[in-house]
């Protein structure tokens, strides 16, 4: 469960990343974002696959 949770959060900043990128923002706060839901998607999947 907490693994469908990381990996759909990971989903959703991507698309916020790539939104961000298309509305012609700078191109480095998108990689920011996508940098931040990649961080945040392995800390919240990783105890999953400690416990399982």
């Amino acid at each position: 469960l907490l693994f469908a949770d990381g990996h759909h959060f990971i989903q959703d900043v991507i698309i916020a990343g790539i939104a961000t990128f298309n509305q012609g923002r700078n191109f480095w706060s998108a990689m920011l974002i996508l940098l931040t839901g990649f961080i945040m998607g392995f800390i919240h999947t990783r105890p999953t696959v400690i416990l399982s």
